[in-house]
């Protein structure tokens, strides 16, 4: 049976990132992950491209908006830690009416960081991450980090406005670096072809 995993990420070069995307879709409530790149912290820890996220950091996210999960990932600086089901394991706990927790003795526990620890009694924002060691893949290239800040009620207006759009651009403040448009939509569309990409479903779109 398909379990919890709490993937814990550490940021061993902050350059770079932890080489996900964090996707919110079209007629479906919540927020998933996308584009794994091979070999990033993000592979290493367990994450995979349509987990649904419950927690970050330890702290339910399931009625938060994109904007507010992206700012909460950022928010644990050069660390993050994701609750994630499959849909097997998602479907499980539905049908069970159980809301998933990162302390349900179940839940895989999996550390992308390696240092003379073992690991067993870390701490990330207050909560208690007990965590498997798990061996460093060799470096990739850097990642881009693509930040999103919060939106008010006129551009919270707009974001649905462009929700209708295959995609819609992450919200950027006034002297914030924008994502590389190109690259990003050049990415995607090769992820659509392979099937590995929520594509056109994707309502807002972050790289971390």
């Amino acid at each position: 049976m398909a379990v919890p995993r709490y993937c814990c990420m550490r940021l061993e070069d902050k350059t770079e990132g932890y080489g996900f995307s964090l996707i919110a879709t079209k007629n479906q409530t919540g927020q998933y992950i996308d584009e794994v790149k091979e070999g990033s912290l993000a592979d290493r820890a367990g994450l995979k491209s349509g987990d649904f996220v419950v927690e970050v950091n330890g702290e339910n996210i399931l009625s938060y908006s994109h904007p507010e999960v992206v700012e909460l990932i950022k928010k644990g600086g050069d660390e993050v830690s994701l609750l994630v089901l499959d849909s097997e394991a998602r479907r499980h706990y539905d049908e069970l009416s159980v809301i998933v927790n990162s302390g349900m003795p179940e839940v895989r526990r999996i550390c992308t960081w390696t240092e003379n620890s073992n690991h067993e009694d870390n701490s990330i924002d207050g909560s208690h991450v007990n965590c498997t060691k798990v061996e460093a893949a060799e470096s990739s290239e850097p990642t881009p980090v693509v930040a999103s800040q919060p939106i008010d009620d006129e551009e919270s207006k707009k974001a649905n406005e462009l929700a209708q759009s295959p995609l819609a651009p992450a919200q950027t403040s006034e002297g914030s670096e924008l994502p590389n448009t190109s690259r990003t939509m050049s990415s995607r569309k090769a992820c659509m072809q392979s099937g590995k990409s929520f594509g056109a479903r994707a309502k807002f779109f972050n790289r971390l």
